[in-house]
């Protein structure tokens, strides 16, 4: 891989809590909500049938979408992340096709930030960026690049599904941030409205989230 913008981190995750949360994906009991489809007419890279994926959002609006928000602290606060800013989360599952679709070239916001890619299980499919750099699923390893590249995802043959989290963010590069973060403006919260949030501690630094 030779983009200097993308960038790999493999074994993001203490190996005992990433099969956990690879369980809590990989469980019959989420609930996937079908989503007709993944890129618009103009971008399409593969046969229009295979045009749908199954989506769980899990943070946009300024707030949680899913109890799965629970499970993804150790990603938002990891240190190597720096991320200050959620725009959104949102974990994809595409069924594994006969051969391998490559959806079609796109960026998921309007607007500068971060993009991350993690990927839950290890399988052929691949994130394929505009200049040909293909990162390879392979599980509890994460990829992320600045917003305004294109990217496409891809189905696989050799496993049931590809799992993916996606997310878009800020990085800590664009703002002064307080110790503890209001969930709207960054502002600081009075000392007699912290003890009714709830906060959650990260188990690699000290940087908090509020929600």
């Amino acid at each position: 891989m030779s983009n200097p913008n993308v960038r790999v981190i493999d074994n993001l995750l203490d190996e005992q809590y990433f099969k956990q949360l690879q369980d809590q994906f990989m469980s019959t009991e989420v609930p996937w909500v079908y989503g007709d489809y993944i890129i618009g007419e103009e971008d399409l890279r593969c046969d229009p049938k295979y045009n749908y994926q199954f989506v769980l959002n899990i943070y946009k609006d300024f707030s949680p979408q899913s109890q799965a928000f629970e499970f993804l602290y150790p990603i938002v606060t990891h240190p190597e992340l720096d991320m200050v800013g959620l725009f959104s989360i949102k974990a994809n599952l595409n069924p594994a096709t006969e051969k391998i679709q490559e959806h079609g070239l796109h960026t998921d916001t309007v607007f500068k930030c971060r993009t991350a890619v993690f990927f839950l299980n290890t399988n052929n499919g691949y994130t394929l960026f505009g200049d040909g750099t293909k990162v390879e699923s392979v599980a509890n390893r994460i990829v992320t690049f600045p917003s305004d590249m294109e990217h496409s995802g891809t189905s696989c043959t050799d496993e049931k599904r590809r799992l993916v989290i996606n997310f878009n963010y800020f990085e800590c590069e664009y703002f002064d941030v307080p110790k503890h973060r209001h969930k709207y403006f960054g502002k600081q919260e009075p000392e007699e409205e912290k003890s009714r949030q709830s906060i959650v501690q990260s188990p690699y630094s000290d940087k908090r989230i509020i929600y």
